[in-house]
This record gives C-alpha cells, sequence and structure tokens, in this order.
C-alpha cells in the first residue's frame, strides 16, 4: 500500500498541540510531553490477547493512529492514517534473579521509552508493553505523547482498553466497533471561531503585566531536565473548609485554590500582580458528543491575579472567579498568540497550574476486568512532563492531593517542601478569616517564622554598655595612655593627647553657650581637627553634624538651618566655606597638651542620646537628617566579628566624615585602643599612594565603596597584599574583581559590608568564600550582633526564606528617625512587630533569605524603571554586563532623550571592543528592552568624594557614542533574503523589517518562525535548525550566525541526524497533491 493510500484525513492542529509540536521542533531529542503509565497488574494476563486490545483501540480512534507534518510546510497539519498498529512489546522478567531486580528492569525500560521520545512526524505516538515480573504479576506500561491525548481523555480511553481485554476470545470473529467521534471535529469547531475578538479579550486582560512571578531557583542552575516530584495531601481541616467556603460563596474548589496559590505568588515576589499557566479543559459545551471525544482540548491560559491594598481574600476570589467565566468564551486560544501580543512576550508564564477534576487515578484502580480468573490493576503510576521546569497537578476528592513536578536542576526540594508550607499556611489563614485583607494574610509558616526570628536572629550577645561613646572613649584613654591614636601623615597623637585635646575643644564650646540640647557642626575633611572635634562635642553631651567639604553653598545653608547650627567646627583655614556670619570655632588653634588638665563637668550616661545627626540624600530634593544615638555606635563596634576589633587593629579611614563608613572607622580603632590612620584626598585617589600607605602604616584594615575597589583592582590589585580585611559596600560587589584581588593577596578577606545610615552603617556582613564566587553572587551576608533583619511582604508580614521582599532591621542599630520630617519618620521607623519594646528601619530594599540563613539583595523598591512600558531593575543589567569580556567597571543609566527614555551603559574596559559582540553575549542573557541602547566607554569611571559613581558627571550618550550605528536595512545579500522571507511570512513590506528589529517585536511567534524556518532552509538549501531562530533573533544576528564559518558543520551534522529521522518517516502527509509530492521526495 502507497502512502497516499494510507491516508485517512488531514487536519490542523489544535492551540495546545500547536506549542507541544514546536517545542519538538526545537529539540526533536527532548522527552517533554512524553507521557506513561504503568499498570501493576495482577492475574494471568495474556500478551496476545492484549496486544489485540490494543490495536483495536487504536483501530476505533483516529486520534491514536494520527502523526504530523510540520518540516516542509508553512502551516503543520495532523495527518490520520487508515491503518497503523501500535508498537507492542512483550518481555519476560523472571529470570531476572529477584524481585528486586525485576521491579529494577521495569524502571529501566520505562526510563529507556521515556528518553526515546517520539518522531511527531514518522511514527505512530502510542507504544504498549507488557512486561512479567514473577507468576502473576505483570506491568503494563503505556507509553504516549500528550499531544494526542489530555487526562480528561485518559480513563475512558483505557476502560475502553480494558474492556476490549475482558471481552476478547481467541478465534471468535471481530465484530467491528462503531468509529469514535472524530477529534477533526473539535479542529473544524475551532477554525469558525473568532480569533480576532479573543486577542482583543487576552490583550486587554494582560494590559499593564510587566513582570514575571518567579519562583526560587538554584544558584547557579543548569543541565537537563532532572524530573522529581513532591506530592502532599491538603489535611482534612483545610479541605473541609475549602469545601464550605466554596458552597458558601459561590465558587469552585479550583478558583479558591487557585486565588491561594496566587497569594502565595505575590508574597514570593513582593507584587500584588501575578500571572500563572492555568490549564482548561477546553471543550466547547455546544459540540455535540464533546464529553464522549479522545484527543487534546485542554489549553494554558494565563491566570492573572492582581489584588489591591484593600481587597479580602473573599473579595479576590470573587474577582478571580468573576474573570474565569469571562475568560470561558476564548479559552481555546492559542497560548502562543496571547504571549506574542503580551509586554512579557515567552517570558510571561514559568510554571503552570492544573485542576484534575477527572479523579484519574482512582478511576484506573478500579479498572479491574469482571470475568472469573481475569486480572486484576493493583497499582497505577504515572509519569507526566510538561515544558515548563515547574508545574502544579491538584486531584480533589474527599482528599485534596497536590503534585509539585518540577526540574531537580533548577528547583530544590527544600523549595517544595516551603512552598507547600507557605501555601498551606495561605490557605489555613485565609479559610479562617476569609474577610482578611489580603496583605495581612501570613505565608510563613510557624516553622519558617521560628527558624528566621529564632536561628538566624535570635543569637546571644553580651549586653552592651549602658554608656556614652565619651566615656568609652575616656576609658580606653586611661588604659592605653602613651599609646598611638590617630597617625596624620608624620604626625601621630597618643590616647592622652587625643583625650587633652578634645576637652579643650568641649571646654571652648560651653564657653559659647553650648550645652547637652545642641547639635555642633564639623566643617573638616579627615584630619586630626575632626576627631577632635568630634570627641570635643560629644563630651558636652551635645550631637555633632558632618559638613561634607563638596556641599554647594546652597546645600550647606539649608543644612544648617535644618539642624540648628549656632557653631560649626572646623579649621582656621576653611572658615571661608561657611555662610556669612556663621560662628565657628577653628579646632586647630586649640592644640593638644597633655600637661594642662581640664575638668570638664561629668554627664549621666545616656546611651539614647543623640551622637550624631548626618544628612542623606533625600526623595524631596532636599537632604533629609537622620539621628544616630550612642548605642548605635556602640552596637556597630562591640560585638560583630566581622572584624578583629581591638589594640593591635590599624584602620585607614577613608571614608568622609559625612558619610557614614565613617563611624565605624573612627570608633572601630578609638574605642578598642586601636590606631585610627588618616590620609589626604589625594593619597586615596590614586593606588599607588594609597598602596604605600598602607604599607607605612601598617595598615590591617580599611573599607572601600564597591565601584573605588572595582577601580584600584584594575590599576594596582597587588596593593591590597599587606592589608587582613577589607570591607567593601555601598553598591553590588563585582565577582571578578574580587577574584583579582585574591589573586595577587591570597590571606586577604573581603567582607561584604551592608546597610542605609539609619541603622548606623552596618545591618549585615557577610566574608565573601569561595563557594560564592564560584556562583558568581555574593550575599549581603547575617545581621550584626544586638541586630535584627526581616524580610517581609508589602503588608509587612514576615516572609519564608527564598520569598523576595523589603529588607527590614532592627536591634540596637536603629536610629532616632529624621530630623524634622515626622512623617518621613514614622512611615519608615516602626514599633518592631517581631520583638516587643522595639524598633524596625524599612530600608526600602529588596533581598531574600539563603538557605544558610545569609541575605542575598536583589535591588531596591524605588530603583525600577520603565522601558518601553517594561519594568527594568538595573541591578540586574548590571550584573550580566559585569561578565562580559574585556569590561572592568560599568553602570547602567536611565537618560531622557527627545520623549523617549532609554538605557545606557557606561563602561570602562581593558581594550577597544566589538559592542556587536557584546549585544550577541547579553542576548542569550537578557531580553530585547534590557539590552542598553547606548555603550559609552569612558576612561574612568567618576566617583564622588564618597566613593560611589557619579552620576551626575556621566556624559550625554548622544555626543560619546562608542559604536557607529548599524544601518536599518539589508546590506548583503543574505541579510536581505531573510528580510524578504521574514516580511513574505508576516505579510508586510520587506522594507518595514530593521535590520536589527527584534523578532518577537516584530510579529514574529513561535508558530510562523517554523514556517520562516522552513521557507530560509529551501531558499539556501541549507539544514537549519529552528534553535538558530531563538538565539539569533534578529535579521543581523541571523544573518552573522549563517555566514559564519563554523555554521555550516553544524548544518551538515544536523542534517545528518534529521536524515536518519526521516528515513524512519512513514506517514508525513498533507492534502494537496503538490505537498505530497514533496513528502514523497523526502521519503
Amino acid at each position: 500500500m502507497t502512502l497516499k493510500e494510507n491516508i485517512q484525513d488531514i487536519y490542523s492542529l489544535s492551540p495546545m498541540q500547536k506549542g507541544m509540536l514546536l517545542n519538538h521542533a526545537v529539540d526533536p531529542t527532548s522527552a517533554a510531553y512524553t507521557e506513561q503509565f504503568d499498570f501493576r497488574i495482577g492475574g494471568e494476563v495474556e500478551p496476545e490477547r492484549m496486544q489485540w486490545a490494543l490495536n483495536k483501540l487504536s483501530a476505533r480512534h483516529d486520534i491514536l493512529r494520527t502523526v504530523f507534518s510540520y518540516r516542509k510546510t508553512d502551516e503543520p497539519r495532523q495527518v490520520v492514517l487508515k491503518s497503523r498498529p501500535p508498537e507492542f512489546t512483550v518481555l519476560d522478567l523472571r529470570d531476572a534473579g529477584s524481585v528486586e531486580m525485576a521491579e529494577a528492569a521495569v524502571e529501566a525500560f520505562k526510563t529507556e521509552q521515556r528518553g526515546r521520545g517520539f518522531d511527531l512526524s514518522g511514527e505512530v505516538l502510542v507504544r504498549g508493553a507488557l512486561l512479567q515480573l514473577a507468576d502473576g504479576a505483570w506491568s503494563f506500561v503505556f507509553t504516549f505523547h500528550h499531544i494526542l491525548l489530555d487526562g480528561w481523555s485518559l480513563a475512558p480511553l483505557f476502560q475502553e482498553l480494558f474492556g476490549y481485554y475482558d471481552n476478547w476470545t481467541l478465534g471468535a470473529p471481530d465484530t467491528a466497533a462503531p468509529p469514535a467521534q472524530p477529534y477533526a471535529d473539535y479542529i473544524r469547531w475551532l477554525q469558525q471561531q473568532d480569533e480576532a475578538r479573543a486577542a482583543a479579550y487576552w490583550q486587554d486582560y494582560l494590559e499593564g503585566y510587566e513582570k514575571a512571578a518567579v519562583l526560587p531557583t538554584l544558584s547557579g542552575a543548569e543541565g537537563a531536565y532532572a524530573h522529581a516530584t513532591h506530592v502532599f495531601q491538603l489535611p482534612a481541616s483545610i479541605t473541609a473548609e475549602l469545601s464550605t467556603f466554596a458552597k458558601e460563596r459561590g465558587l469552585t474548589v479550583n478558583t479558591v485554590f487557585q486565588t491561594a496559590w496566587g497569594v502565595v505568588l505575590q508574597k514570593y515576589n513582593y507584587t500584588r500582580d501575578v500571572v500563572f499557566g492555568n490549564v482548561v479543559s477546553g471543550r466547547p459545551a455546544e459540540l455535540p458528543g464533546i464529553e464522549n471525544m479522545v484527543g487534546l482540548f485542554i489549553n494554558t491560559q494565563p491566570l492573572r491575579i492582581r489584588s489591591t491594598a484593600e481587597d479580602t481574600f473573599a473579595a479576590l476570589c470573587a474577582k478571580v472567579h468573576q474573570a474565569s467565566f469571562a475568560s470561558f468564551p476564548y479559552e481555546y486560544y492559542p497560548l502562543y498568540e496571547i504571549q506574542s501580543s503580551a509586554k512579557l512576550k515567552n517570558n510571561l508564564l514559568h510554571h503552570i497550574v492544573a485542576f484534575e477534576n477527572y479523579p484519574l487515578a482512582e478511576q484506573l484502580r478500579d479498572l479491574s476486568t469482571g470475568r472469573e480468573g481475569g486480572i486484576r490493576i493493583e497499582a497505577v503510576h504515572v509519569f507526566e512532563q510538561t515544558n515548563y521546569d515547574f508545574h502544579i497537578v491538584v486531584n480533589p476528592g474527599a482528599e485534596v492531593v497536590v503534585n509539585f513536578t518540577y526540574n531537580a536542576n533548577r528547583y530544590s526540594q527544600d523549595v517544595m517542601e516551603g512552598l507547600q508550607r507557605s501555601l498551606l499556611t495561605v490557605l489555613e489563614a485565609a479559610l479562617a478569616e476569609p474577610e482578611q485583607r489580603v496583605d495581612l494574610l501570613p505565608a510563613a509558616a510557624a516553622a519558617d517564622r521560628a527558624r528566621v526570628l529564632e536561628d538566624w536572629n535570635g543569637s546571644a550577645h553580651p549586653a552592651l554598655p549602658e554608656r556614652s561613646v565619651h566615656e568609652v572613649f575616656r576609658d580606653v584613654a586611661a588604659k592605653f595612655s602613651a599609646k598611638i591614636a590617630l597617625k596624620w601623615n608624620d604626625q601621630t597623637y597618643t590616647y592622652r593627647e587625643l583625650d587633652a585635646w578634645s576637652d579643650r575643644v568641649a571646654l571652648h564650646l560651653q564657653e559659647q553657650g553650648l550645652s547637652a540640647s545642641d547639635a555642633v557642626g564639623l566643617l573638616l575633611p579627615r584630619c586630626p581637627e575632626m576627631v577632635a572635634g568630634m570627641l570635643g562635642i560629644l563630651k558636652i553631651g551635645a550631637s555633632f553634624v558632618p559638613l561634607d567639604m563638596a556641599n554647594s553653598a546652597e546645600r550647606l545653608q539649608y543644612m544648617i538651618e535644618d539642624a540648628g547650627l549656632r557653631v560649626v567646627c572646623t579649621r582656621s583655614d576653611l572658615t571661608a566655606h561657611l555662610p556669612q556670619g556663621q560662628i565657628s570655632v577653628a579646632v586647630d588653634q586649640l592644640p593638644p597638651s597633655a600637661a594642662e588638665q581640664t575638668q570638664l563637668a561629668e554627664l549621666p550616661a545616656q546611651a539614647d542620646r543623640q551622637a550624631y545627626l548626618m544628612y542623606t540624600s533625600g526623595s524631596s530634593g532636599q537632604p533629609k537628617g537622620c539621628k544616630i544615638t550612642h548605642r548605635n555606635i556602640l552596637r556597630l563596634v562591640f560585638g560583630p566579628d566581622f572584624v578583629d576589633f581591638g589594640p593591635e587593629q590599624v584602620i585607614l579611614q577613608t571614608g568622609s566624615p559625612a558619610f557614614d563608613a565613617s563611624t565605624f572607622e573612627v570608633w572601630g580603632a578609638l574605642l578598642h585602643g586601636g590606631t585610627l590612620v588618616l590620609v589626604g584626598e589625594e593619597d586615596l585617589l590614586e593606588a599607588e599612594r594609597l598602596q604605600a600607605a598602607l604599607h607605612k602604616h601598617a595598615v590591617r584594615t580599611m573599607w572601600l565603596t564597591s565601584p573605588l575597589f572595582n577601580r584600584f583592582c584594575e590599576e594596582n590589585p597587588a596593593m591590597f597584599a599587606t592589608l587582613e580585611t577589607l570591607v567593601v559596600g555601598g553598591d553590588a560587589l563585582s565577582v571578578r574583581h574580587i577574584r583579582r584581588a585574591q589573586e595577587h593577596a591570597p590571606h586577604l578577606r573581603v567582607v561584604n559590608g551592608y546597610g542605609p545610615t539609619e541603622n548606623t552603617t552596618f545591618s549585615t556582613t557577610h566574608l565573601v568564600t569561595a563557594q560564592d564566587l564560584e556562583r558568581e553572587r555574593i550575599p549581603i551576608g547575617k545581621p550584626l550582633a544586638h541586630s535584627t533583619v526581616y524580610i517581609v511582604d508589602q503588608g509587612l508580614q514576615l516572609l519564608p526564606p527564598g520569598a523576595i521582599g523589603e529588607i527590614c532591621v532592627g536591634g540596637d542599630g536603629v536610629g532616632l528617625g529624621y530630623l524634622n520630617k515626622p512623617e518621613q519618620t514614622a512611615k519608615q521607623f516602626l514599633p518592631d512587630p517581631f520583638a516587643e519594646g522595639g524598633r524596625m528601619y524599612r530600608t526600602g530594599d529588596l533581598g531574600r533569605w539563603l538557605p544558610d540563613g545569609t541575605v542575598d539583595y536583589i535591588g531596591r523598591t524605588d530603583f525600577q524603571v520603565k522601558i518601553r512600558g517594561y519594568r527594568v531593575e538595573l541591578g540586574e543589567i548590571e550584573r550580566a554586563l559585569e561578565k562580559l569580556p574585556q569590561i572592568k567597571e560599568v553602570t547602567v543609566q536611565i537618560k531622557e532623550l527627545g520623549q523617549d527614555k532609554q538605557l545606557c551603559a557606561y563602561y570602562t574596559s581593558e581594550a577597544e571592543v566589538e559592542i556587536a559582540e557584546w549585544r550577541k553575549l547579553l542576548a542569550a542573557k537578557l531580553p530585547p528592552y534590557m539590552i542598553p541602547s547606548f555603550f559609552v566607554r569612558l576612561e574612568t569611571m567618576p566617583l564622588t568624594v564618597n566613593g560611589k559613581i557619579d552620576a551626575g558627571a556621566l556624559p550625554d550618550p548622544m555626543l560619546f557614542r562608542s559604536e557607529s550605528r548599524a544601518p536599518s536595512r539589508a546590506q548583503n545579500e543574505m541579510e536581505q533574503k531573510i528580510t524578504d522571507i521574514c516580511a513574505a511570512v508576516l505579510g508586510v513590506p520587506s522594507d518595514s523589517i530593521g535590520l536589527d528589529d527584534h523578532f518577537f517585536e516584530i510579529g514574529i511567534n513561535s508558530l510562523n518562525m517554523i514556517a520562516i524556518n522552513n521557507r530560509l532552509k529551501a531558499e539556501l538549501q541549507r539544514n537549519i535548525p529552528l534553535t538558530a531562530m531563538f538565539e539569533h533573533t534578529s535579521v543581523a544576528l541571523l544573518a552573522d550566525y549563517l555566514n559564519s564559518d563554523d555554521t555550516a558543520a553544524k548544518e551538515a551534522e544536523a542534517a545528518k541526524q534529521q536524515e536518519q529521522e526521516i528515513s524512519k518517516s512513514r506517514g508525513v502527509l498533507v492534502k494537496s497533491k503538490a505537498l505530497m509530492r514533496r513528502l514523497e521526495e523526502e521519503e
């Protein structure tokens, strides 16, 4: 019989089938969507009889004899063959040696069958196998591709199969069963639907959704799919409440579960708007006989769970129910079409949820035949794998079973268990109090709360002294009176001299009428007068206010007025910087004198008195003054173990007095009998001079901002060789630069120091490890002694490990608040809800707990920007750029050019680079909208006086382009051919397609990409893998790939493999005679 004679019917694919076919076309070796049922059967099974039943089943259902044609057609088709019996295998394992070995052989066979996959165009996509493990013990393995059947079809199909087996009599005439209603009826119904109306509905449904909801993944996750499952049952109490609540509110259990899962996703992503995949039955009620039809009807739709700050759980369930009802008429619409019009494109969904309203497993266990001496179905083992790394299957009933199926190379078992706890916690709280606001629902189970609050925040430490900073200093000065306290160039000051000098400053300030209730300005650079001024101010019970030397006159005036500074301590050579009429004290004209003994009135110890007021940038445009106490300072330098504070410690001050790192540097040295080294600005900004200072003064510990550290690493990584500890902070740390520094100084301890000014310099610290460098992600660490860290959601509810939320810090480092800003203070400084009597500061930073109890910094809640409607985190882009070859330093900024906002990358590099090559590398890691439009090469990165990148000093990218603009139209024959083919498939003029236009942004989607790929192969007479178009996503990139020297060899190998596939193909057919001729040639 010829191929033509074996054709019964040809028709289009359903939306779900098209998606699965695309997955197969991209990776023909993938086992995704291969499903397998293992029926454990007791009794005497007759192999010939089972094979006959399977053939009978195939003969009755067209879908079981269907193959798929797509290799040489623009529009894929499914082809029903008149006859093609399924493959059937019989194996006798009774001689395996033992029951255990026979079981192992069965598992090996099942794994081999799944790994073998299916050739969708060349073989029937159903296989049966009967394996005998022992007398009366059998395994019937049914393996098929999901493109044929959905779960709703399986129970009646298997009932029919075992019914045939039960009724078969060897040698009896074969009475043909009537043909089943064909799947083609459903396809024809699909073709009558209004796709334009459905497209408009889904586009409106997803309007404004800009950031995909994700789950915690393994660091550096990669490798092939590793199938794993985590199965659990909802507690009986939750199941009962779920059913009662759904019934009372006129909802389905499905809707309530989906809403609860959506809340979990919201909590884990610090958002009130999430989308995940929802598997719907897809069986239109208006199609006669649909309930008995066998095939793939299910479809995946985006399900959006969007709440407001005021929504209750009950109200949110009602919203989800209403939205699901509105979506029902359009549930047939293809997911790939929905994705193509969504802003997130293929990044829209990261997992799916399927609610199996058919109790398949229960039905299959009841399939035992009714004949005397017949077979018994004793157990059913199901294997299914989607193209998603994570999906949920819910089996309702008297007992609700939830199955998490996941890729173990991407997600850990700990994450699955944590998600289970969070889901149960949300369900329990929501069902107990449905009118509770969603924001106030907890996601952290009791075990997770205990882990965060007790294990990671509950370390016991000696109590801080109820003393002031100057009291502690006075005791240290008495103990180490002759020891050097300060080094300044070639000058040194002992503790006795510094104590006496600061006493004179204090007395002079008292003579000016200042007392404990006052604040005193400090307009001084890093110098001995700065330290003497700080101590002198504290000794009269007042607080000091560092005034940055780089401030503009206007900003300086604002700070002086805002803080109410009657007097400013400075040097005689700096008084001209002060506003006219400002009273000042020249500290340098009050020289230290150990011989002159002065007596200051002893003040009562007040650890909670304000010690200093430090100004930071404010969102209103005016700086805000943060009030820090003596207790706050003592907490920073007493108890933490990230630095060995003690009399042998030598710390170099690099921070400006107006930058909070100076608190760590000054008091970390002087309150422990150590030595504080001070050098001029010029010594801090030149690597050679700084290296000389480190060596000259035997510095053991230093702090640097991350950008300044990166610069020094590029210039002279050996400069840190004499240091013991380097604390780096102020920005994300660069793995590449830390590696470089430690290559030249293997003993160097690099500590990541994180914290806002409001929590006194450092909230968390982390000693960088080799493991951190290997996974290329450095956490910000664990809380300091006498401090706490919480990750909370938008309702300030504690979050479990792995969930992204706002970093809040508590403990003895939290300042008093902002000066003269009661509303902002009330918003940011809160009573600690997790520690009675404590206070907590909201940092505005996003982070998450890692499994080891360290915190991973994610970014800012307010640093996310919108580019072309997409929400973008600049830090994520910077991390990708840091991994590019040749790059040294980089920052990404938003620049407004005309009416548009553009991403601009400013960088320094070891040599000139090919930006086009960088773009290719970035395209593999980032979506198109996150790739900078401009790349500007700088000789050096501009830094502020505090060592941070000076964004205001970065040049206009239009004036400093580091690359010429690529031509917008095809410039060679290959580019022209690609452009013409894309235009023909899209139905648009060739000149409307730009050379660098991203395929997914000009209307190309995952389905018409197959057509473009097929036409390219025909035009160029080359075998081009479909994956090439996913990896090279513009005309220019694809042309470069096709013109490259090594592409031909890869294609030749691919062609060889495809030829082997084609040689097996016996049934790739289409309707038209012309297409038939092509397929015959293919054969």
